[in-house]
This record gives C-alpha cells, sequence and structure tokens, in this order.
C-alpha cells in the first residue's frame, strides 16, 4: 500500500505500467500482522475490477477466520489504505498531547469525510469509506500503540527531543511519513481543498505547533 514518492502513483497504476493486464488486486482493511499470525478473526476489503481475480484471491485467502469482502473500487481502497496511516499519525500526537479518546474520535470522524472527499475527487466510489478498509483500517490504526505511525505520532505530541524523534525514524518504518509527501503534493497538485493533511504536513514537517490542529478540528 502507499503511494510512490515523486509521481504520485498508487500501487495498481505502478503495475499496470510495467504490466498489461486487467487481473490487479488489492487486499487492505484492519489487521495487525501478529493477529494474522495468531489467526484470530479479521475482515478485510479485496477490490478488484476482474471478477475473476476477486474469486482467486477470495479462494486463496478465506477460511474460518479470515474474511474478505469483494468490492471494484480499487481506487477507493488504495486511498483509504495509504491515507489512514497519515491520520494515525495525527491521532498519536493528540494521544501524546494528553487529550482522550473523545478528542482522537474527534479526529478520526473529522478524517472519514476527508477521506472520502480524495476517493471521489479521483474517481473512487464514496462509500468505500464506511468498508473494512476505510472505517475499519481507520479505527484499528488511530486507536492503538501497536500501529508504528501512532507511536511515531505520539512521540511528536508529547514533545520528544529531536534525538528521539529521528532514531525512532531511522530505526522503524513509518509508513505515514511517505504518504503523506505524497498525498499533501497530490492534492495540491490536483487543487483538492484538504486542510486537514496540509496542517499534518505542516506539523511533520515544517515543526509547527501541534495545536494548530486542535484549532482547526474545533471551527
Amino acid at each position: 500500500k502507499g503511494i510512490e514518492q515523486g509521481t504520485c502513483l498508487f500501487i495498481h497504476d505502478m503495475i499496470k505500467k510495467q504490466i498489461k493486464t486487467k487481473y490487479i488486486g488489492a487486499i487492505s482493511g484492519p489487521s495487525f500482522a501478529v493477529d494474522l499470525v495468531a489467526g484470530v478473526p479479521v475482515g478485510l476489503a479485496v477490490a478488484s475490477k476482474s471478477k475473476r481475480t476477486l474469486n482467486i484471491i477470495r479462494e486463496a485467502f478465506v477460511n474460518d477466520h479470515f474474511k474478505l469482502i469483494p468490492t471494484n473500487d480499487i481506487i477507493g481502497i488504495e486511498v483509504c489504505g495509504a491515507v489512514k496511516n497519515i491520520i494515525a499519525i495525527a491521532s498519536g500526537m493528540i494521544d501524546g498531547m494528553g487529550y482522550p479518546i473523545s478528542t482522537q474520535a474527534l479526529l478520526i470522524t473529522h478524517s472519514l469525510h476527508d477521506i472520502k472527499a480524495i476517493i471521489h475527487a479521483l474517481g473512487g466510489s464514496k462509500k468505500t469509506i464506511l468498508s473494512f478498509a476505510g472505517f475499519g483500517d481507520i479505527l484499528l490504526t488511530c486507536t492503538s500503540e501497536k500501529s508504528r505511525n501512532y507511536s511515531f505520532g505520539k512521540l511528536i505530541g508529547s514533545n520528544a527531543s529531536r534525538e528521539e524523534i529521528e532514531e525512532y525514524k531511522n530505526n522503524i518504518t513509518v509508513e505515514g511519513l511517505y504518504t503523506l509527501k505524497s498525498i499533501h503534493k497530490l492534492i495540491n497538485n490536483k487543487k483538492i481543498d484538504i486542510p486537514t493533511i496540509n496542517i499534518i504536513y505542516d506539523i511533520v514537517f515544517k515543526e509547527e505547533k501541534i495545536d494548530k490542529l486542535i484549532e482547526y478540528l474545533m471551527i
């Protein structure tokens, strides 16, 4: 999941540039690798324009603890899978600042509308925000310290030193950082108005005050 740096292409677009095929699928949803290994019940979304591809993927993966709901909205699924990592960073910031989950819920609810707007602007289906890949994955990633993006945001919110933050970035893969750069570039190039993304970008990369995020959410 994610967006290629520089080109701002999603994964399925990158594949289509290299391989002439319609048999492309994307899986995304609320699951941590450790939970999949443990075999606990999880539900994800699988997207493809090809019914054959959907059937093959579902036949390969679905079992008594792994559920897949099909959709043809690859764009929506990929947007959700990528952007939720950015929101998880912001949710971690809010936790690090000492605010309770009620304030995180404010951010998460706001972000659902923002992600829906991005999906729609890029040609996807707005209803995908309510799928496992949308609300489900946002709920998981934005409320759990198992998420590396969340933990990174919490460091920023708790006023950790620059050295601590840099050490975390150097030793842990924070997917949301790369996605934030690409999505920020993409929405500005396409003139999609998503202030939340711009504010998170300014806090992370321009070291603006985190209070700016809370102030915006309360407008």
